[in-house]
């Protein structure tokens, strides 16, 4: 019996449950280009959840967030 198609996915939360979860096309994989998209709406659902706090942003080591443009638009968020 064939196995379910696989599908990236890209899933952040706090101590309180699910912020953001995005998931890519069969077949897709996260770019820097699909990462910093990403981290722009994950910075929209923070503001609107916590409007006047600060936030910190804990990122593992896989390829897409050493990129140039990923670091860019990082340090533009704060």
């Amino acid at each position: 019996m064939p196995s379910a198609a696989k599908v990236m996915g890209t899933v952040f939360w706090d101590a309180e449950g699910l912020i953001l979860a995005k998931f890519l096309e069969h077949g897709q994989t996260i770019t820097a280009v699909c990462y910093v998209q990403t981290l722009h709406k994950l910075c929209r659902a923070l503001r609107d959840k916590c409007p006047r706090q600060n936030i910190i942003i804990l990122h593992d080591n896989t390829c897409p967030y050493t990129a140039c443009l990923t670091s860019e638009a990082r340090a533009k968020m704060g």
